[in-house]
């Protein structure tokens, strides 16, 4: 069994600190060793494994020797488990080049280094980190008698030696809606490619942060790198729930209008008219509105006509059969660009559709939400492990379709 979670940490502190992080969100608690040479024993017995490297004060030539090292052991659970390097707060240590032999040595084509630790008033704007608003070097951390911070800039301690520079997110671009360049968009040299450092001024700039991040590329991909601070935003991630509803039964009519009352999710309907129009782009213009909303970490419910309009689409004869059509297409474009937190679909047939299209062969039944709407669970494939639930369009209550949104919200 692979583990959820390997964390490297650079001294026993932070790999205590970090550890805590993981504590209440898995039913086995976290595993510290003081030994990397233990990790071989003891890898699959843990689904959070946190290693305690001690490679804080090292030489930089002797910390990369031992990550690397350690990236080779670690290499076989590469796919399966979300790597993160746990680095000091203010930046002493050797992140550099433990960075450098993690995403080598593990072959990840992407690395993110987030610092900032807003509780503890570590804060990054312009790239610069600051504790309690002074940059860090000209702090007290610049004359620590072993590792002295010589620079407040990450992006300049990330670059080490004959590294190529990182691309730096600012605050203005994160909360924007950044998202990762493809990986096919970025050059091929793994030392050059996929390194982004990040601004962060609060506990939402880093949930922010891994919204962005993952909303682009699979977790397992990424070297994660930061304090305590990005941990828990990972860790915690309460990613967004997507709802589509292509039914027009009163039933689910009032359902939606739940949702949207009960500010459960953020409603959108589509421009029906100008996609019966054909009218160029407007699959495109609508995967970007709706991604939008999810990056801001909002639920959404896609509806085919408005609650308070049920006749503001048309649903009849081949009209019907091309909105269904249109849907699906809308419904696996946002689930491949944005992977959710949770799916929710609504109408038998077009769930089917849906799921088929996304390679799903497989779901797992976990309970029963309300009768006859379950919760399922995709096995195997792309989205392994994505929450599910299904409804008939005439099923429930009115509370149906919320409850499914807050139970797939977690």
């Amino acid at each position: 069994m692979s583990p959820r979670y390997v964390v490297l940490a650079d001294d026993f502190t932070g790999a205590c600190d970090t550890a805590l992080q993981f504590l209440h969100f898995h039913n086995d608690l976290p595993r510290v060793l003081l030994d990397p040479e233990d990790l071989r024993g003891i890898a699959g017995a843990s689904n959070v494994l946190v290693v305690d490297t001690e490679t804080r004060n090292l030489p930089a030539e002797e910390a990369f020797s031992r990550i690397a090292a350690l990236a080779a052991e670690l290499h076989r659970f590469v796919g399966t488990t979300v790597f993160y390097l746990k680095t000091d707060s203010t930046l002493r240590g050797n992140t550099a080049v433990e960075v450098e032999a993690l995403q080598q040595g593990l072959g990840l084509p992407t690395a993110v280094f987030a610092p900032a630790f807003p509780k503890m008033g570590r804060t990054v704007k312009d790239g610069i980190l600051s504790v309690e608003g002074t940059p860090v070097s000209r702090t007290a951390m610049a004359r620590d008698p072993l590792k002295p911070v010589t620079t407040s800039d990450i992006s300049l301690l990330l670059r080490g030696a004959g590294a190529c520079s990182p691309r730096h997110v600012r605050l203005e671009e994160l909360r924007g809606g950044f998202l990762l360049p493809p990986p096919g968009a970025r050059c091929g040299n793994l030392r050059e490619e996929g390194r982004y450092t990040f601004d962060a001024e609060t506990d939402e700039d880093l949930r922010r942060l891994v919204r962005a991040v993952t909303a682009s590329v699979a977790p397992e991909t990424v070297l994660w790198a930061g304090s305590a601070g990005l941990a828990e935003a990972l860790v915690r991630r309460e990613l967004p729930v997507l709802a589509v509803v292509g039914s027009v039964h009163p039933r689910s009519i009032e359902q939606v209008r739940h949702v949207l009352d009960s500010g459960t999710a953020t409603g959108f309907t589509p421009d029906m008219g100008a996609f019966l129009r054909n009218v160029p782009g407007i699959l495109e213009e609508t995967v970007d509105a709706v991604g939008s909303l999810l990056l801001q970490g909002r639920n959404v419910l896609i509806a085919s006509s408005r609650p308070e309009d049920p006749s503001s689409a048309t649903h009849r004869g081949n009209d019907a059969t091309r909105i269904a059509a249109f849907l699906g297409d809308l419904t696996c474009t946002l689930v491949r660009r944005h992977r959710p937190g949770g799916l929710f679909l609504s109408g038998g047939d077009v769930a089917a559709k849906i799921l088929k299209r996304l390679s799903v062969v497989e779901t797992v039944v976990i309970e029963e939400i309300e009768p006859g709407i379950p919760l399922l669970r995709v096995h195997g494939g792309n989205l392994d492990g994505l929450p599910l639930v299904t409804k008939a369009g005439a099923f429930g209550t009115s509370r149906s379709i919320a409850a499914a949104i807050l139970r797939l919200r977690g």
